[in-house]
């Protein structure tokens, strides 16, 4: 009888030494060089959730962004303010930003970390064509301000530097990880993953106004969770390079079905790149004055094609579409 107890109080001190001992889990996103949208938010989302069944200990989100939309990077910022999960935020790699809509994300997060060589800034809001256009000017400062009131709420909840964040919002300023670590912009510097994890070991960190988190980083489990398939492909569509090809593709094969009988696979790809080439562009910080140039070169080339006109409409098109592609995109 003895005996009976005895190995089963072994087996009670194994099974608990067990969950004692367990590796904590840290699910790692990566954001590479892409524009903060709809797809970039429904996979953090996803991300926050799978940290969540799989009780993870905290959420690393690797970021390297020109920036995005408003709305999108709301959605993100609002996931990870109300994460129960410890949730930081590492501009990375070397040589990687975080710019306008990566500002926000960046300061949201409980732990921010800049890799050597990076940069944060330029948060000034534009509209999609990088004009304000016929938006009046107190409609823009209605937008600038209420810009302003959340960042500054940002920055209070997560103790981090508000005249400076306010300043990147009003003037665009851009600072590197030494700058943003002495202005309390950021927490951390670190060269990789390892040693982010390294000096994360043994932090406390605020969740909330009532809980604290002390991290146990030391042997971490890596969990690298990826966009799917579907999230790649979508996220591809707002390249500008590509947006750009699937506009041209979609309209020469459609110029190919008109001047050409019968309806086939010309007009179907045709249509199917240019409905691409559309979705991209709600995204993407276009000027509509190029894609007029473009359409106007396009036209130019059917009517040199129906018409004999010894090139001078295919001189206009050229001109127009030489034109059209600089000033299409943002660069900036």
């Amino acid at each position: 009888m003895r005996k009976k107890f005895v190995a089963f109080i072994l087996f009670v001190l194994f099974i608990f030494s067990s969950f004692l001992y367990a590796k904590s889990k840290a699910i790692v996103l990566n954001i590479d060089d892409c524009i903060i949208n709809p797809v970039v938010y429904e996979y953090i989302h996803q991300g926050l959730k799978k940290a969540s069944l799989e009780e993870a200990s905290i959420i690393i989100i690797k970021l390297d962004t020109p920036g995005g939309l408003l709305e999108s990077t709301r959605k993100i910022v609002k996931e990870i303010l109300n994460s129960k999960i410890p949730v930081v935020v590492f501009v990375y790699p070397q040589g990687a930003r975080a710019a306008s809509a990566g500002v926000f994300i960046t300061i949201s997060a409980h732990i921010s970390c800049m890799s050597p060589s990076t940069t944060i800034g330029a948060a000034h809001p534009v509209m999609m064509n990088n004009s304000w256009g016929n938006v009046d000017e107190e409609l823009r400062k209605k937008i600038i301000n209420d810009t302003l009131s959340w960042v500054e709420s940002i920055a209070k909840k997560r103790s981090r530097n508000i005249n400076w964040v306010k300043k990147a919002v009003e003037k665009s300023v851009s600072i590197d990880e030494e700058e943003a670590l002495k202005l309390k912009v950021i927490d951390l510097i670190a060269k990789d993953i390892p040693q982010l994890l390294e000096k994360l070991d043994g932090r406390r960190v605020k969740i909330d106004d009532l809980k604290y988190a002390t991290l146990h980083t030391k042997d971490m489990q890596i969990i690298e969770f990826n966009m799917n398939l579907r999230q790649k492909i979508l996220n591809a569509l707002v390249n500008p390079q590509i947006a750009y090809i699937l506009m041209l593709l979609g309209f020469f094969g459609l110029l190919y079905e008109v001047t050409h009988p019968g309806f086939g696979f010309p007009g179907i790809f045709g249509i199917v790149s240019l409905i691409l080439s559309f979705y991209a562009f709600q995204i993407l910080p276009v000027n509509y004055a190029g894609v007029a140039l473009i359409v106007l070169g396009l036209v130019l080339l059917v009517v040199e094609l129906l018409t004999p006109t010894f090139g001078i409409f295919t001189l206009g098109a050229g001109i127009c579409l030489v034109l059209g592609s600089l000033m299409l995109f943002n660069q900036k």
